[in-house]
């Protein structure tokens, strides 16, 4: 009787909205030892023989009982925002010229500058429309190397860009004349080489230079002279990537005849001019016009008993080849991107 009046007041107090009396009151339930085999009841602690002990209640997980640690990218920012007020205000307490030396100047700030050993002519022909741009180069972007854009031809230049034609490149701070080399890469990561720009999609274009960083735009120019009448920009690209080398390839077809054939096994001619370019493919496969695929073994001596010619290799068949057949290998080269790099001034 005594539990179900106490249940009975917890439950009504707990509707009622009083969060904190039935809290009270549910301790008081469930911690006054009334489990005892007397049924005698307890104080509210909980600690008689029937009771439940103190120590085994847990609190209720809840926002005020969770403590908020710092971790350690706040203890950074902590510091970081510390040094800064402290930096600041040393630096409110200095003078303008002692701040100027210290500090630099600062974004915003007019300047004035004193140019020495300009000739005279930049004076005399100075055209106040067109201003004088100040600009520095990073640490990285006065070496020379390798660029490779993401590059489209403009919608409205008439024609299509040819490979290893000059273009006249405005990268950052730069402008200078290149000979860039276009391809388009597969899916497994291949430049392979396109002789003209696509014509309604990017390429990619190898570009040799002064190295600008990434995510560059680049605007590309084939003639700048007055006579233009047409569109002058030819396309434009933004810098994808920096390297020494890149490897772009193209594809490579070699026609030879077998000229000595022993069962499986002949020895082909006309394919490469010297001993030398036959070893260098040697473990390629090669294949005949009537679907008879090999694998270049060795290459020959020129002379000796064979009277072979130079160039002339060793190779092995699935099967017996004809003396009528030809022989063709499918390989990829590498192709020479040209370094020639001339700065375009006014």
């Amino acid at each position: 009787q005594k539990r179900l009046a106490k249940k009975a007041s917890f439950d009504s107090s707990y509707d009622a909205g009083g969060m904190k009396g039935g809290k009270d009151k549910k301790d008081a339930t469930f911690g006054d030892g009334s489990g005892g085999a007397d049924g005698s009841d307890g104080d509210g602690e909980g600690d008689g023989a029937g009771g439940v002990p103190t120590a085994r209640r847990t609190a209720r997980p809840g926002p005020a009982n969770e403590q908020k640690e710092e971790t350690y990218y706040d203890a950074i920012k902590r510091e970081m925002s510390e040094r800064q007020a402290r930096t600041r205000a040393v630096m409110d307490g200095l003078d303008a010229t002692n701040r100027l030396a210290m500090e630099g100047v600062r974004p915003g700030a007019y300047v004035r500058m004193r140019l020495r050993g300009v000739p005279c002519e930049l004076v005399e022909h100075h055209d106040p429309c067109t201003p004088l741009l100040v600009g520095g180069l990073g640490q990285g972007e006065e070496k020379m190397g390798l660029m490779k854009l993401r590059f489209k031809r403009h919608r409205w230049f008439p024609k299509l860009l040819k490979a290893r034609d000059p273009l006249m490149l405005s990268v950052g701070w730069r402008r200078f004349q290149s000979l860039p080399v276009y391809a388009i890469e597969d899916h497994n990561r291949r430049l392979r080489n396109l002789k003209y720009t696509p014509e309604h999609m990017h390429c990619i274009a190898a570009v040799y230079g002064p190295m600008a960083p990434a995510n560059t735009g680049v605007v590309a120019v084939q003639r700048v002279d007055s006579e233009v009448r047409g569109w002058r920009i030819s396309g434009t690209g933004v810098v994808l990537e920096l390297d020494a080398d890149f490897r772009v390839v193209k594809k490579l077809k070699l026609v030879g005849t077998p000229f000595q054939i022993a069962r499986n096994t002949a020895f082909i001619t006309g394919m490469f001019t010297s001993q030398l370019e036959a070893a260098k493919f040697e473990g390629a496969s090669i294949r005949t016009v009537s679907g008879v695929r090999g694998t270049i073994k060795k290459a020959v001596k020129p002379g000796g008993q064979l009277r072979a010619r130079d160039g002339t290799f060793r190779a092995t068949f699935e099967d017996k080849i004809l003396s009528s057949d030809i022989v063709f290998l499918r390989a990829w080269v590498a192709v020479d991107i040209p370094r020639f790099f001339n700065p375009v001034t006014n």
